[in-house]
């Protein structure tokens, strides 16, 4: 079996799921069921547009979530494992602990 280096978005989000289910187990917390998936989707977005500036409101979500690195081949976002481990252990696990206390 081979192992690619990168992720593409479905597979970054069946990745962060997986962390998700991990977390919550070990840590007894009660599942608010997010969408990995649709959190990538927003995190690409470009929040500074030209559209977004005219409006005055940054598009995506990385004033909530952070950034989330990724690279572009060929026009397509790709998330690297230990990128995604890090990003959910360092930003999004505390927030779920934070909000169960």
């Amino acid at each position: 079996m081979t192992t690619t280096a990168f992720l593409n978005k479905s597979e970054a989000a069946h990745y962060l799921h997986t962390l998700y289910e991990g977390h919550i187990e070990a840590n007894d917390l009660e599942d608010t069921h997010p969408d990995f998936y649709s959190i990538l989707s927003e995190n690409l977005r470009n929040p500074l547009s030209a559209d977004a500036i005219k409006k005055g409101l940054p598009r995506g979500n990385r004033g909530r979530y952070t950034k989330i690195d990724h690279i572009r081949i060929s026009s397509r976002p790709m998330f690297i494992k230990s990128t995604l481990e890090s990003w959910f252990v360092l930003h999004f696990a505390p927030k779920l602990t934070a909000k169960a206390a």
